[in-house]
Formats: C-alpha cells, sequence, structure tokens
C-alpha cells in the first residue's frame, strides 16, 4: 500500500485494527502492529512512552520502505503479472 510506504519511509511506526484493508497487503516485512480495534489506543500509548520499541519499529521500516522489494518499479512488476496470470 502506498500510505504504508510513506509512513514507514518517513519513520512513523504503523498501528492498524485486523479488520482493516492493509492486513490483506501487509507481510511478515513489515514492522506493523496489527490489533483488535479496542486494543490501538494502548498500542499508541505504549509507542509514546517506550523510546526503545518506538525507535526500533522505525528503524526497521526505514529499512524496508529503502529495500527495492517495494519501490515503485517492484510494484509496477508485481501488479502487471498478477493481471497478467488472470
Amino acid at each position: 500500500s502506498g500510505a504504508l510506504h510513506i509512513a514507514l519511509a518517513t519513520g512513523n511506526s504503523v498501528v492498524v485494527p485486523d479488520r482493516s484493508m492493509f492486513t490483506d497487503v501487509l507481510s511478515d516485512d513489515y514492522p506493523t502492529v496489527v490489533l483488535d480495534p479496542k486494543d490501538i489506543a494502548a498500542e499508541i500509548d505504549r509507542q509514546t512512552r517506550d523510546d526503545g520499541y518506538r525507535r526500533k519499529l522505525t528503524l526497521s521500516g526505514r529499512e524496508i520502505a529503502d529495500s527495492t522489494q517495494y519501490d515503485w518499479s517492484s510494484i509496477a512488476n508485481r501488479t502487471e503479472e498478477i493481471y497478467e496470470a488472470r
């Protein structure tokens, strides 16, 4: 997702509800916290208070965003492959 990629590239951690469209595109590579919606406030509080935890999420997010796996050329190629396979 472009929104996820931008968030990671700008050093923001990502917290999404487990019932969102983002869960379809997330892989284990994303340092994203996926939670039941009722637990999101507690996770945001944790990230606000725990600098080390937040830093770990943002650093790994930047690494992923900078990797060629998620550059727009790679995304376009994978999208084209999906359409051609159908």
